[in-house]
């Protein structure tokens, strides 16, 4: 049986910002390494399709199904969109929550409730609705 490349590449390019966190590969569950930001990973497979599972810290993605006719090249990298909501999503809480809290003012309570109830909404939407789509991957045949 004839063993085939797969090379699982995460490019510093399409992430946009600069991450220190290393993307987990697994393969049935068996980790075949850790990719940080430019990294490569070559590894040997006789299979003709592999089913791959990225995890990053708070999210997973996706089974990705990589046929290996051939050698392949897989890119595997966080979508951008999700990496600077964190920050954007936590820092209003404090001020919003002593607005709330310490204010009489049923017109300054209210907005302050709707909108501390809104960032939590988006905070239960990004961790777990939503976290199969922080990790994106293209696939490419190579000779």
């Amino acid at each position: 049986m004839e063993t085939r490349k797969l090379i699982i590449y995460r490019p510093k390019a399409k992430e946009k910002y600069y991450d220190e966190s290393n993307i987990l590969i697994y393969n049935d569950n068996e980790m075949l390494g850790k990719l940080g930001q430019n990294d490569t990973l070559e590894i040997e497979v006789n299979a003709k399709k592999v089913q791959l599972y990225v995890k990053a810290p708070w999210v997973g993605s996706k089974l990705i199904d990589v046929k290996t006719d051939r050698n392949v090249k897989v890119e595997v990298y966080k979508n951008p969109k999700f990496a600077k909501s964190q920050a954007i999503l936590i820092a209003p809480i404090p001020l919003l929550f002593v607005l709330f809290i310490n204010t009489d003012t049923l017109w300054l309570r209210l907005p302050a409730l709707i909108v501390l109830i809104l960032i939590m909404a988006k905070i239960v939407h990004h961790y777990y609705f939503a976290r199969n789509k922080v990790i994106q991957e293209n696939i490419f045949e190579i000779d």
